[in-house]
């Protein structure tokens, strides 16, 4: 069985439509960069800092788990 993987931006333009997916803004090639420009699905990092870390900094436990994530997410969108 072949199983073909769609781009993200192809992916998330043919589910535009859907209230389920984060809205496509624009991507594109900018010197020779791949880019993609997509809708803020909430917090940005300093507003969530702000909001959850008392002191204004978060701990090791949840720096790492934010770290691998972001890692997990990057291997799905760009596999090695």
């Amino acid at each position: 069985m072949h199983m073909t993987v769609l781009p993200l931006p192809q992916v998330l333009k043919q589910l535009q439509e859907s209230p389920h997916a984060c809205q496509l803004v624009e991507y594109g090639i900018y010197q020779g960069h791949d880019y993609i420009v997509m809708e803020l699905l909430g917090y940005n990092a300093v507003e969530l800092r702000k909001s959850q870390a008392p002191q204004g900094r978060w701990g090791t436990h949840t720096v790492k788990q934010m770290g691998e994530h972001s890692g997990s997410i990057h291997l799905l969108t760009h596999p090695c």
